[in-house]
């Protein structure tokens, strides 16, 4: 379900697992919800930057030392100009850029973090 309430109040109610699908418009990322119509994401709405959301998260976890997941998916490129692979790297820039040493990052959606050892796990990304 879209959510109504700004980040920061989910996170004081408690969130602490996001579902946010990352939309790429005129070259920012939004949060957002568009649904295909003719084979094109054009029927639904722009949030929040990703820029804002992040920085909101990132401030919460400085302050709370918690942990926080953020689960990307429905990946959406307005212009549909980008490739695949451009879009999802200047994704993850944004998100090191956001979060810089605070953030693991596992692009395999096969690769679950119960699935890891505590010991294999870095909260940096190389």
């Amino acid at each position: 379900q879209t959510q109504y309430l700004p980040i920061e109040q989910l996170l004081d109610s408690g969130i602490r697992y996001f579902d946010l699908r990352p939309i790429l418009d005129d070259g920012i990322f939004y949060t957002g919800h568009y649904t295909k119509y003719h084979a094109r994401p054009s029927l639904g709405c722009k949030g929040d930057t990703m820029k804002r959301v992040f920085k909101k998260i990132h401030s919460f976890v400085q302050k709370h030392n918690e942990l926080i997941i953020l689960h990307f998916s429905h990946y959406c490129d307005r212009a549909w100009k980008k490739s695949d692979s451009e879009y999802l790297n200047k994704f993850i820039q944004l998100c090191t850029n956001e979060f810089r040493e605070d953030i693991l990052i596992l692009q395999d959606s096969a690769q679950l973090i119960s699935q890891q050892k505590i010991e294999n796990l870095s909260l940096k990304y190389d």
